[in-house]
């Protein structure tokens, strides 16, 4: 055997020679391909990433705009803490209104126009708090109920995209 291999040992050098010039080849087309499925997976996550982040925006928006229109604990001349007077009376902030604040913080990582739209949710939130006028916070009661509709939330949410 070892007589074979040393009078053949020229054609074995050349098939190792072949074999690693074939094997560098598929090296250098797969490179690119495997970088360009790589960068498309990585695309693909952000992506997926990005609309599991907005639905969990679209969620604590529905969730505040339930606790604010059918709660009972948001009205004429209080605010968003658990005695409704945080100033006078100590306690804590309701947790939907931290919500909130929290999804605001979360559309800037995101995108600026998602963080533009919900800048303007935050202030239609604030806008309704320590209102003493009972008319004019049923007034802007119903304005907020209006543009917190769940179908025009989706859509302009929808087009953020």
């Amino acid at each position: 055997m070892f007589s074979w291999i040393e009078s053949n040992s020229h054609a074995i050098e050349a098939l190792v020679s072949f074999v690693t010039v074939v094997v560098g080849c598929i090296t250098i087309v797969l490179a690119p391909l495997t970088w360009a499925a790589t960068r498309a997976q990585a695309k693909a996550a952000w992506k997926q990433v990005h609309a599991d982040r907005v639905a969990e925006i679209f969620k604590t928006l529905r969730r505040f705009e339930w606790f604010v229109v059918h709660s009972g604990k948001v009205g004429p001349d209080k605010d968003y803490s658990e005695f409704g007077n945080i100033s006078l009376k100590g306690g804590k902030i309701c947790e939907e209104y931290l919500d909130l604040q929290e999804a605001f913080y979360l559309s800037r990582l995101i995108s600026e126009p998602l963080f533009e739209f919900m800048q303007e949710r935050m202030h239609e939130a604030d806008g309704l708090q320590r209102i003493k006028d009972p008319e004019i916070f049923q007034k802007k009661l119903r304005e907020f109920h209006q543009n917190w509709d769940v179908y025009k939330l989706a859509e302009k949410m929808r087009d953020l995209q």
